[in-house]
């Protein structure tokens, strides 16, 4: 009631059929490729809450739900270390998966939460996922987004994720390695000439980076703080020298 805004009580669309509920929720899931059912996705620190829900509801049906329940962050990990054989930050997802751009886009929210203009839906909140990892991972495999993926309407401006800040944020986090791919997404092979700029003394050819605007390509805080390091005679976005 506090955050979703649906009456405990006298609510016109609730049921008690609970077995209704569930063999609806199976049908949902249920793979048209197999007998089994597609595995649910929620963030980490919901995971203990959609298991609950899961096992309540199981038990008020008379029935076990065969349904396996997985930390979403991982899935984007894994996604984004299949193609570019480096992992984002955890800070950096979080980020992602916050963004508020489509708490108000059209045809969201259920039909309920929409006409009562409430933001907090359970079937907005999973298709605000689903934009921001499009979003964020069209660029990475190279596809074409439609209105599938992400609004139609916000489909010239979408969230603008930047796939090389997630990981480069990561990358500033953790020791480097010898043989950075990373390194490569962002460099360009032409020219050499070194600038220590890393924390275990090795030297980086600081000319090597592309001339990108550091506000337009990295926004603000540890991303742009990277950029800086990379361009040291610039001054920081916000800041005059």
């Amino acid at each position: 009631d506090a955050t979703h805004k649906i009456p405990l009580a006298n609510f016109e669309l609730a049921t008690s059929n609970y077995r209704e509920i569930v063999q609806r929720f199976f049908t949902f899931l249920r793979s048209a490729q197999s007998s089994g059912f597609l595995p649910v996705y929620c963030k980490l620190t919901e995971c203990f809450r959609v298991n609950w829900c899961l096992n309540w509801l199981a038990s008020k049906a008379g029935c076990s739900i065969p349904v396996n329940v997985f930390e979403l962050e991982e899935l984007i990990e894994k996604l984004y270390e299949h193609k570019l054989k480096e992992k984002p930050s955890k800070a950096s997802m979080e980020r992602m998966l916050e963004v508020m751009v489509y708490d108000y886009a059209t045809n969201t929210r259920c039909k309920w939460h929409d006409e009562h203009d409430v933001v907090y839906c359970a079937l907005a909140t999973t298709k605000k996922y689903a934009y921001c990892i499009s979003d964020s991972l069209a660029s990475i495999y190279k596809f074409q987004i439609t209105s599938a993926h992400i609004p139609k309407k916000d489909l010239t401006y979408g969230t603008k994720l930047n796939p090389k800040v997630l990981v480069l944020d990561h990358y500033y986090q953790s020791k480097p390695t010898e043989n950075n791919l990373i390194r490569q997404y962002f460099h360009s092979p032409n020219e050499a000439t070194a600038s220590n700029v890393s924390s275990d003394k090795s030297c980086v050819p600081a000319s090597n980076l592309r001339d990108y605007p550091i506000a337009a390509q990295f926004g603000r805080g540890r991303g742009a703080l990277a950029a800086w390091l990379n361009f040291p005679s610039r001054s920081l976005p916000g800041l005059k020298q």
